[in-house]
């Protein structure tokens, strides 16, 4: 009995295409925790207002608490893919003193971009606001008006 080489090829790519669709739908009901792995170690945060182009380094103890503390309690699911978009509202960087810097953009105080991905933020944590306000001391009111 001889094997057909289509069916074949059709059973592969068949396979292949079942495995990335379970691939797709666990990433996409996964949810993501803990954006700063250890904040023990975070010795300065910079944040960058993509609305004004104000830009603070935060190196406070009780801000980076703060800071951290919010955005490890953000529950994020993935949304949809960021590829084109451009522009955001703060640009979050944590600097440790040793190892590699974690960073995302905050666009609102429900969507996280992530690049590739925006993730949906549930439940809002506080972080937006407490990083409004700290703009809002250092620049004045008007910091984070957008001209409307």
């Amino acid at each position: 009995m001889k094997k057909n080489p289509k069916k074949t090829v059709f059973w592969i790519i068949l396979a292949v295409v079942i495995l990335l669709v379970i691939a797709a739908v666990v990433f996409l009901m996964s949810s993501r925790n803990r954006i700063v792995k250890d904040h023990s170690l975070v010795t300065s945060i910079r944040v960058f207002d993509g609305t004004t182009g104000h830009g603070l380094t935060i190196t406070d103890r009780d801000d980076i608490d703060a800071i951290v503390g919010y955005a490890n309690l953000m529950k994020l699911k993935p949304y949809k893919v960021s590829a084109g978009y451009s522009g955001y509202r703060f640009s979050i960087t944590f600097e440790p003193s040793t190892g590699s810097w974690d960073s995302f953009i905050l666009n609102s105080p429900l969507i996280v971009r992530n690049d590739p991905f925006f993730y949906a933020v549930n439940p809002p944590t506080g972080l937006y606001v407490y990083l409004e306000s700290l703009f809002d001391e250092q620049f004045g009111n008007g910091a984070n008006d957008t001209g409307s």
